[in-house]
């Protein structure tokens, strides 16, 4: 029998075959719950794997939507370069060999997107499936722009042989309007998964009298009080699963569960609440390192940034400051270069806030010397950026402005020639 996570994915299978049954649609909007969006994420990575269930083509497109005519350039861009890794991989000569003019990679428009769409889905040759665009845009400026977007699609006239896949979050859905005005064109699912008695389910399973399964259902049962704001229950399932991890010896248990309750009192602007409940998880974990666990020093340093966040809401930055400080020498013991750079740039940001401006220099100068360790590929996708440009401003409300050009030679190198443009999407 199913278990209830596969159960889901096949009602999710059910329903986008129904969706593509409908001769006339072309855009999906699944209008889901917030506990739902992981499952469609599960679904789509279904679909691109060897276990597709759909006999359809799925590529994901995330390019940001800065504006409308922006847009239609990015996501031609991302899915030619997608095809691109397809076709080197590829045994099947007419994906191999399929390619566009030069007049469409230039063009810009929508109308040359949805073409360069229509002529891949035609070389896949897929007898009753469909090309299916699912649309993740990273960032979006503007929620009228994405709607702008989709409608001019419509208007221009998608393939037959093409299907749009998104989500829209059924706590604050942004298509509505779309899909009322093109009610034959843009269809919802709206899935109904019940994930929290999938949750139950798969968290029961296996002996009741074993301590994992308790503290398992427990512990779904703290997350699921958290979801609802019941902070009567957040107490009650909280003390609960921590009375199962203490009694077992499980440290990491322990701070999961100290960890999950803070996040609880943090969601209702209870800083200090917060701050006093990481403070526990980090004794655990800060015990657990000292008597010799070393993944225990990585739940420290998470367990104080945690807590300096929570200080950072309530705007008490000489207290998280403490917190940021707190948490280098366990970034240092575990080698956790990223870390180790992340506790400096925050050290740096709260000095900022306390016009401590030199103070502020110096951990920025830190944090670029921890980053300096990181690999080439993960230097370029970090918030080193951020030290940057932090360390530039500050060069001129210091002592260290014959630094700048220095800092911009090291940005380069470490980052490079385009360093700033990273700034906003870090």
């Amino acid at each position: 029998m199913d278990n209830p996570i596969v159960q889901r994915l096949k009602k999710l299978t059910f329903l986008w075959l129904e969706f593509t049954d409908e001769k006339e649609a072309r855009i999906c909007r699944w209008l889901v719950k917030a506990d739902e969006v992981s499952m469609i994420k599960t679904f789509y990575q279904l679909q691109t794997s060897e276990g597709n269930d759909t006999a359809d083509f799925f590529i994901q497109l995330s390019a940001p939507l800065n504006s409308v005519v922006d847009y239609s350039s990015g996501v031609k861009n991302e899915f030619l370069d997608i095809i691109k890794s397809i076709q080197e991989e590829s045994d099947e000569e007419d994906i191999k060999s399929w390619g566009v003019s030069k007049k469409f990679m230039e063009d810009s428009t929508l109308e040359s997107a949805l073409k360069i769409f229509e002529r891949f889905a035609e070389c896949l040759k897929l007898p009753e499936g469909f090309l299916v665009i699912y649309l993740t845009p990273a960032s979006l400026k503007k929620q009228a722009d994405l709607i702008e977007w989709l409608q001019i699609a419509l208007e221009i006239g998608i393939s037959e042989r093409v299907r749009f896949m998104m989500m829209d979050a059924l706590e604050d859905p942004l298509l509505d309007e779309l899909c009322e005005n093109y009610p034959q064109l843009a269809h919802t699912i709206e899935p109904n998964l019940n994930m929290s008695a999938a949750v139950k389910k798969l968290a029961s399973a296996g002996d009741a009298s074993d301590p994992g399964v308790k503290f398992r259902k427990a512990y779904v049962l703290l997350t699921q009080a958290i979801a609802k704001q019941d902070m009567s229950l957040v107490k009650k399932t909280s003390e609960k699963a921590f009375k199962i991890a203490d009694k077992n010896k499980w440290p990491h248990m322990k701070v999961a569960v100290k960890m999950a309750t803070a996040g609880a009192f943090l969601g209702k602007s209870d800083y200090d609440k917060a701050y006093d409940l990481y403070g526990e998880a980090f004794t655990y974990s800060e015990d657990a390192f000292k008597e010799g666990d070393i993944a225990s020093g990585k739940l420290a340093v998470t367990t104080l940034f945690s807590q300096a966040s929570a200080m950072i809401g309530a705007k008490k930055f000489d207290i998280a400051l403490e917190s940021y400080e707190r948490a280098i020498p366990f970034a240092i013991k575990t080698e956790d270069f990223y870390n180790q750079m992340e506790a400096w740039r925050m050290a740096g940001y709260c000095q900022s806030r306390l016009k401590k401006y030199d103070a502020a220099w110096e951990a920025y100068a830190k944090a670029l010397d921890s980053g300096e360790k990181l690999d080439e590929q993960l230097r370029k996708s970090s918030t080193l950026p951020f030290v940057g440009y932090e360390l530039k401003l500050l060069a001129n409300r210091t002592d260290h402005a014959d630094q700048v050009d220095r800092i911009e030679e090291r940005m380069i190198h470490l980052v490079g020639e385009n360093w700033t443009e990273k700034l906003e999407v870090v």
